[in-house]
């Protein structure tokens, strides 16, 4: 018999947190940290549609989230920088 706690996947009165960020020209294929504000245990980042700056196709690619923060990239397809 299992006898762990499970927490729940949120704390206080934050259920919810979005957010807009500008990603500067250059900052392309490195990863960046981006905070979390609210008070989640098991945050689940999920990513919009990018703006169209620029003719290259590109994926977004999220790593290392935390109750803290995450770590963001936009990296262009290969052949294309």
């Amino acid at each position: 018999m299992n006898s762990y706690k499970q927490l729940a996947a949120v704390e206080y009165e934050t259920v919810i947190e979005f957010g807009d960020y500008n990603i500067k020209k250059g900052m392309t294929s490195q990863f960046f940290k981006v905070p979390i504000k609210g008070k989640f245990n098991r945050p689940v980042v999920i990513l919009g549609p990018l703006s169209m700056n620029g003719g290259h196709p590109v994926a977004m690619r999220v790593k290392d989230v935390t109750r803290t923060s995450f770590k963001l990239a936009i990296q262009e397809y290969p052949n294309q920088e």
